[in-house]
């Protein structure tokens, strides 16, 4: 049977695309091969708390391991157990992996950037206006207000700062997966659940839209010229997640972010938001699987 690949626009794939990791791709065991292999056809971008959950994993570690058990359903003592040994192993590979990366790879040859507190602290690609830093933090401060989520999770901080970085990006998407469990019981994302306690509503998009169908058919060819195709038939169910935030184009200064800071609370527990700084009003999220 011949199998005929839909030709795609030159300027579709000519101009690098901006890819945000969520943090639990990033961590999962197919993460490393793909920044490794990945750089080379798009910009890659990690988020601030990754780096955080790098140096002190102790605290996504054992949050980690318990939700991918409760996500689980699982009902029998041995299989707890057996699911638990498996992800506990999983986890402490990869992030043994990415910390010997670290120290041993020049992470800018591999197309790797990420925004941190201050521009000596981030790797930026050339050219890239360093306004992008105070935009990001801007953005997830003032998500950080909304909801009643726990920013001393390191999950929902990473989510929340690749959410900030996709709109402060503004073309980037954010790459993520779905596991098992998620795809047998249809959820989404774990981090459009996070966005949606924010009140950020992600709407699953049809592969059949002509769209999406487009974008995914770029996306495809991407990963077979980056060589790693191999992962999506070895079980990696890949999610792309595209974020509009329209709001996000009232941080047009410094002064906006010092503004944003002082009418913003820093965690769930102070005074409601001032809706008048509230950039996030209006987002929505769309996803689909690859």
């Amino acid at each position: 049977m011949t199998i005929f690949v839909p030709s795609l626009p030159l300027n579709l794939l000519k101009n690098r695309w901006k890819c945000i990791l969520d943090p639990n791709l990033a961590l999962s065991e197919y993460g490393i091969t793909l920044v490794k292999n990945l750089g080379e056809v798009m910009d890659l971008w990690l988020v601030r708390e990754f780096w955080h959950i790098l140096e002190d994993n102790s605290t996504y570690y054992e949050q980690l391991t318990v939700n991918s058990l409760s996500a689980g359903d699982v009902s029998k003592n041995e299989e707890l157990t057996q699911i638990r040994e498996q992800r506990s192993q999983q986890v402490k590979s990869t992030l043994k992996a990415w910390k010997q990366l670290r120290l041993e790879t020049d992470l800018g040859h591999l197309n790797l950037f990420w925004v941190n507190d201050s521009l000596s602290d981030s790797m930026l690609p050339r050219d890239t206006d360093a306004k992008i830093i105070w935009r990001w933090e801007s953005l997830a401060r003032n998500l950080e207000g909304l909801g009643n989520t726990r920013f001393s999770d390191p999950l929902a901080s990473a989510f929340r700062d690749a959410a900030a970085l996709s709109a402060a990006l503004g073309s980037a998407f954010i790459l993520t997966h779905r596991s098992r469990e998620e795809v047998a019981r249809s959820l989404p994302p774990s981090i459009c659940i996070a966005l949606e306690e924010w009140g950020v509503i992600c709407q699953e998009i049809e592969q059949t839209n002509p769209l999406a169908t487009v974008e995914g058919n770029a996306l495809r060819q991407l990963f077979v010229e980056a060589g790693v195709s191999k992962l999506l038939w070895a079980g990696l169910k890949i999610t792309v997640l595209h974020l509009v935030v329209p709001r996000a184009i009232n941080i047009n200064s410094p002064e906006s972010q010092t503004d944003s800071r002082q009418s913003t609370p820093t965690n769930s527990g102070d005074s409601e938001l001032d809706y008048s700084t509230h950039f996030w009003k209006g987002a929505q999220g769309f996803w689909y699987t690859l």
